[in-house]
């Protein structure tokens, strides 16, 4: 065991230092010759981190490992090394009845990046070891079943790629050989269950009701016997299938409902969210960060290119539920996040902003068919392109619209 000898140090929580929100929960720990400080920020608390070449500083902030999670306010770290690999140790309310005060512990594995940074790393279901699946639509098979603000639907966007793997468990009403449910792999102890005959995403309440809700007989394909197909474990007289891209249970007859009850069961290997651009359907024009450093800088659009400043992550921002499931959207030259900058006024210029975690940076996205819509969390406006066709040209928030200036495809780079 290694303990500091002497007197008591005062290190001063500056933003340099600590970033935004040091709230608690520290653990320090020497990796390859340099300290390192992850800690809980913000509240609901996310995990961040700095490095210091001495424990006693100073530190330099490093930036976000772990996004705030739905199931707890609360998240604290550990990160140990073990027979050749790194873990990042923390905890959740995944469990039934869990929450900020009840909490599981999970662990994911990671590497270090090859500048000694810690990368984004996602609470899983899957854990360190287990399997990934995605399900493919028969009739439309560029699109594959994620969820999006609590409902299931088939979409072919991939971003975040985590909200489109499920980890396929045994029944939780009947775990005998044929019955599954399905765990949402980037939202853990969230299961697939039909409501009112609607297919949503809600977290285990360990209720019977739930149990027998969440659980479906797998079946010899209705269109494709090679292929799958769901029964209701509690109305066998129905099965999954989609219509209007949403998933529900219904009863199957035509050939179009057997098509639309048929899938496939296929292993990930999408792992964490990849970087996209972010397209207006409208002009085809590219969200763009720029390449602009400052906080407060304006975000513009700019013709699809190669760029890094039209990359960007967008990340689960871990507040499923009350607040509707809510992402950041991260550039990947600057590291900025695009920031609503609380303006409420319809035609407001969207900016760019340090990691802050406030309502500003929250993003709800909304489906438009194949399309996405991105609401500010803090005013409820929407992003838009607002027609612009010129490079350069800002990017607005307007209240919403049908047209198609705020509609938005998630491509790669």
């Amino acid at each position: 065991m290694i303990s500091y000898n002497g007197s008591i140090h005062t290190i001063p929580l500056t933003t340099a230092a600590f970033g935004p929100g040091y709230t608690e929960a520290p653990w320090l720990y020497k990796h390859n010759g340099l300290y390192y400080l992850a800690y809980a920020a913000g509240f609901p608390e996310w995990i961040a981190y700095s490095t210091s070449t001495s424990p006693t500083g100073p530190w330099t902030y490093r930036g976000i490992i772990q996004p705030a999670i739905p199931s707890s306010n609360t998240i604290h770290p550990a990160i140990i090394d073990f027979k050749g690999s790194s873990y990042l140790i923390t905890h959740n309310g995944a469990l039934p009845a869990g929450g900020s005060y009840k909490r599981s512990v999970c662990i994911e594995e990671f590497a270090y990046n090859s500048d000694g940074t810690i990368p984004n790393i996602y609470q899983t279901s899957t854990g360190v070891n287990g399997v990934k699946n995605r399900i493919q639509s028969y009739n439309f098979q560029t699109m594959f079943w994620r969820h999006l603000n609590g409902d299931a639907k088939i979409d072919p966007t991939m971003n975040p790629g985590n909200d489109s793997e499920w980890q396929i468990v045994p029944g939780l009403a009947n775990s005998a050989s044929g019955y599954v449910s399905f765990q949402s792999v980037s939202q853990p102890g969230y299961y697939l269950r039909h409501s009112n005959y609607d297919i949503v995403l809600a977290k285990n309440d360990g209720t019977p009701l739930f149990a027998s809700d969440a659980t479906f007989k797998e079946a010899a394909g209705l269109k494709d016997s090679t292929w799958t197909s769901f029964q209701s474990y509690n109305y066998p007289d129905r099965y999954i299938r989609h219509s209007n891209y949403n998933l529900r249970i219904d009863q199957i007859s035509t050939d179009t409902d057997k098509q639309d009850a048929t899938f496939r069961i296929m292993n990930s290997t999408i792992g964490s969210p990849s970087y996209v651009k972010i397209a207006n359907r409208a002009t085809g024009l590219c969200i763009d960060g720029y390449g602009y450093t400052e906080n407060g800088s304006n975000c513009n659009q700019y013709a699809s290119g190669t760029s890094e400043n039209q990359q960007w992550i967008i990340e689960p921002a871990g507040l499923l539920g009350t607040n509707g499931g809510c992402v950041t959207i991260r550039n990947r030259a600057t590291g900025l996040f695009l920031d609503g900058m609380g303006r409420t006024a319809s035609g407001s210029v969207c900016g760019q902003y340090a990691a802050t975690y406030v309502n500003n940076q929250l993003w709800v996205e909304e489906s438009a068919g194949s399309y996405v819509k991105f609401k500010n969390l803090t005013t409820g406006l929407y992003l838009d392109g607002n027609g612009l066709t010129t490079n350069g040209a800002a990017l607005y928030e307007n209240t919403s619209s049908a047209g198609n200036n705020q509609q938005w495809s998630i491509v790669a780079p």
